[in-house]
């Protein structure tokens, strides 16, 4: 289930009313998890399933799927399964026949990309977090126009202006973005 992406006026009516009927909730950190439920005044026994868990939190979690137990999937911020853990989980009830509902919601790609100006409509490659200081740029990025990579990047990095070595600004329509260079 998709959460808001740094605003909670994001969060979908259907987010809130399954979360009010679920038996539980998965969450990437139960504090951002519980906080975001008590914002709505929601309370819900909590699972963390993060990315140092996944595998055994993913056993946990489809052990009570399979005892009819009904259990959201929620990351801190976005889409789970995307960016963030939960791919596991959702492996792994399809594999056993649990029945997966995406619940759409906010998307950072689609923000994005809805203020890019790319009047061309030639589409783009979402690719997610920018690599940690030092990181190269993924495979494939060099094989496409660096125009129509979309990257995501914390406020807080942007502020710093902490970009790895192998990076570069370079001038876009409507403003700047970095690329790989």
């Amino acid at each position: 289930m998709a959460t808001p992406i740094g605003n909670l006026a994001d969060i979908t009516l259907r987010a809130l009313h399954v979360l009010s009927r679920v038996d539980a909730v998965a969450c990437e950190d139960t504090r951002v998890g519980g906080g975001l439920l008590a914002h709505f005044g929601l309370a819900k026994p909590l699972v963390a399933l993060h990315e140092h868990n996944e595998q055994a939190a993913s056993a946990l979690v489809l052990e009570r799927l399979q005892r009819g137990e009904t259990v959201a999937l929620i990351s801190d911020a976005g889409t789970p399964a995307v960016s963030d853990p939960g791919a596991a989980l959702v492996a792994a009830a399809v594999a056993a026949g649990v029945r997966v509902v995406p619940l759409p919601g906010a998307s950072s790609a689609t923000a994005l990309v809805s203020v890019a100006a790319d009047t061309r409509s030639e589409g783009f490659r979402m690719a997610g977090f920018l690599p940690a200081k030092g990181a190269r740029a993924p495979r494939g990025s060099t094989r496409c126009s660096p125009s129509r990579w979309r990257w995501c990047c914390s406020k807080r990095r942007i502020a710093s202006r902490r970009w790895p070595p192998s990076w570069q600004r370079v001038p876009a329509r409507g403003g700047s973005r970095w690329d790989a260079s």
